[in-house]
């Protein structure tokens, strides 16, 4: 299931639907998958935990900003532009660097990550990527 919805999108741009784009859901699905392998690849893989990752364990309220950024930046107002500098092209370049920053803000921050799978997630739960080379 996706980190945002047409919902989150419209309290951020309330017009948002009035573009002649009925549902931007497969944008979420995309955004999704986009965070998941940024987290996998940037976060999970130094944090020393064994196993796969597995994006269900993530905290979805953690990520609904960059689910936000990166639906409204990579795939929603890249259908809108003409492409030449309009305002959502301007719009565009924008949320795709408040995705950036708010990624990596996650991360740093610290990542809830559900790792007994009890369907909760306490506060030792918030894993911090390491900075040294784990083998």
């Amino acid at each position: 299931m996706a980190y945002s919805s047409d919902t989150d999108l419209e309290a951020y741009i309330p017009d948002i639907l009035s573009f002649g784009i009925a549902s931007f859901t497969a944008e979420h699905d995309k955004a999704e998958s986009d965070i998941n392998r940024k987290l996998k690849v940037d976060w999970y893989r130094t944090t020393g935990l064994s196993g796969d990752f597995t994006s269900s364990k993530l905290q979805s309220a953690q990520l609904l900003r960059a689910s936000v950024y990166c639906t409204l930046g990579f795939y929603v107002f890249p259908q809108l532009t003409k492409w030449g500098e309009d305002k959502f092209e301007k719009q565009m370049k924008y949320y795709q660097t408040e995705y950036e920053k708010e990624i990596v803000n996650v991360i740093e921050d610290g990542v809830q990550y559900d790792i007994d799978g009890d369907s909760s997630i306490s506060s030792s739960e918030t894993i911090h990527k390491q900075n040294r080379l784990i083998r």
